[in-house]
């Protein structure tokens, strides 16, 4: 007698639950492990030398600043956009115009996926094979679509929710005419895409983001196959080995599923070092490897045929969003560097502003960035939990001038295959900051530096704009700022270094995490543009 299939809300119930309660646990350990590692780094050397404001000049009271050399400023809005947009090939729409090409990449690819996994579902459950059916299901399964485009496009909060709630409006309307009940598309939705989207969006936030979408395909597949052990021994009995061969293959079995999935993410960090993914690409495409394999899991009590089946899927994925990537218009122009420089009190919007900006500057030139080794704790980006996996560390301090000046010069300046530029980040000690500051202003086109929270407390922050003013035009230099910027502070400290060339001090200001991105890049673009 054959033995029971598995017992289907029982593995979906142990694999989910491991998932979401394993992959955290294992992210917090790699979080530890990589913040230790950056401890040992930093702390490695001792040696700090204080970083002095600029001199208040002699007889000037106390809390006031006697303006030498005052330099002119232009304040920005979004008025001073062009009225048409700008040309038509400027900076901001040639960026518009690459993004927009990825986002089309992504939608045709994702549309593939979900149109083999309809076929694979109707097929698995001997239902006919039908236009208006094939449709329904691609937009169900297709989900990973609305992050994945909500994600490229750096979209706001609101709209993220606008995106989801229109998403949970268009499955139920795709599914009307077609042989699917509703009661089954409620079924459908609550089994194949709620879990999986709760899972990744929890484990995509702000503490797991660089490390639970990579470890949540091993860990669900690992979770199955735990579950699946003793049917499988007793498959194999039931076909003739012996109860210590059938326990022999049952162990074989889970061990090759849980080295697959350590396998493929270290061949994800191997394709991002060989630059042939970037980040963004080799992260979403976890994403949609999560939904195949819990597509495969939920599949798995119909038969190990239509379980495996479903892995088409994925294949179908990755070969029409590689082909729609070659497709897109490559960058031929050379890029525009942008060096970014963040006070500490503006922490709370810099991830926000690095990732709307670059979603687009991404597009037109690299991203620069420098760090002390107090920012060195924060939370991992993916592109830095690709670099552990290979076993280098995230985050490498610069520990000298010659390491530093190694670091400048092997900075990534090559798109990737999905057209966009990577971010560069250097983290070096207190006594490397202005020169590691030099060097990047060398290899830069143009500066944007966020003031946001700035006040006249943080004197290394004042000790960069000195040093920023005498070493470039202020043409090339935009400067965010908001209600809480000290902008009398920031006026006299540009004031007392200001050698009197090189255009004006321009002056954005941004109202919380509300940021005119187009005005931004064509700012930026022009000042990079006036230097060429």
């Amino acid at each position: 007698m054959a033995p029971h299939p598995p017992d289907p809300l029982g593995l979906l119930l142990v694999a989910m639950s491991a998932t979401v309660v394993v992959t955290p646990a294992l992210s917090l350990l790699v979080l530890w492990h990589h913040r230790r590692a950056v401890g040992r780094s930093v702390h490695s050397r001792a040696r700090r030398l204080p970083v002095a404001a600029p001199p208040v000049p002699v007889g000037a009271p106390a809390g006031t600043y006697h303006r030498v050399r005052p330099a002119p400023v232009v304040r920005l809005d979004a008025a001073h956009r062009p009225a048409g947009g700008g040309p038509p090939d400027d900076p901001w729409r040639r960026a518009r115009r690459r993004l927009h090409a990825t986002v089309t990449a992504y939608v045709v690819a994702g549309l593939a996926c979900g149109l083999v996994d309809g076929a694979v579902w109707l097929t698995a459950g001997r239902v006919e094979i039908g236009p208006r059916n094939l449709l329904g299901l691609m937009v169900l399964f297709a989900w990973p679509l609305v992050p994945t485009v909500l994600s490229v496009l750096a979209a706001s909060r609101s709209t993220r929710v606008q995106v989801w709630v229109g998403y949970g409006v268009l499955v139920p309307l795709s599914t009307i005419g077609t042989g699917i009940t509703p009661s089954v598309t409620v079924v459908l939705i609550g089994v194949v895409v709620v879990p999986p989207a709760l899972a990744l969006l929890t484990l995509s936030g702000p503490a797991f983001h660089a490390v639970g979408p990579f470890l949540a395909t091993p860990v669900l597949l690992t979770a199955t196959a735990l579950f699946l052990y003793p049917s499988t021994a007793q498959w194999a009995v039931w076909f003739g080995a012996s109860a210590e061969v059938g326990t022999f293959l049952a162990v074989l079995a889970t061990a090759v599923i849980g080295l697959a999935g350590a396998g493929h993410l270290v061949r994800s960090a191997r394709q991002y070092a060989r630059k042939r993914a970037g980040d963004q690409t080799v992260t979403i495409s976890q994403w949609w490897l999560f939904a195949t394999a819990w597509h495969c899991v939920v599949l798995v009590p119909s038969g190990v045929r239509a379980a495996l089946a479903v892995w088409t899927a994925h294949l179908v994925f990755r070969l029409v969003l590689a082909a729609a990537m070659r497709l897109r218009p490559r960058p031929v122009d050379p890029p525009h560097r942008l060096l970014l420089l963040r006070t500490p009190g503006a922490r709370r919007y810099s991830g926000t502003l690095l990732n709307r900006l670059g979603a687009y500057w991404s597009h037109v030139g690299t991203i620069s960035t420098i760090a002390t080794t107090d920012v060195a704790y924060a939370a991992l980006e993916p592109r830095e939990f690709l670099d552990l996996l290979r076993g280098r560390p995230a985050r490498p301090v610069m520990e000298n001038a010659g390491e530093l000046r190694k670091r400048v010069v092997e900075l990534d300046q090559d798109p990737d295959p999905d057209g966009g530029y990577r971010v560069n980040q250097l983290f070096c000690h207190d006594d490397l900051w202005r020169e590691a500051l030099q060097e990047l202003v060398r290899r830069s086109d143009c500066i944007l530096v966020d003031l946001r929270g700035f006040t006249r407390g943080h004197e290394r922050v004042t000790a960069d704009i000195t040093q920023l003013t005498q070493l470039v035009p202020l043409s090339r230099i935009l400067v965010l700022v908001d209600d809480d910027t000290d902008q009398y502070f920031l006026r006299s400290t540009v004031d007392r270094a200001h050698t009197g060339a090189g255009g004006s001090l321009r002056l954005m200001r941004s109202r919380g995490r509300h940021l005119d991105t187009a005005t931004v890049v064509e700012q930026l673009a022009a000042g990079s543009a006036r230097t060429a």
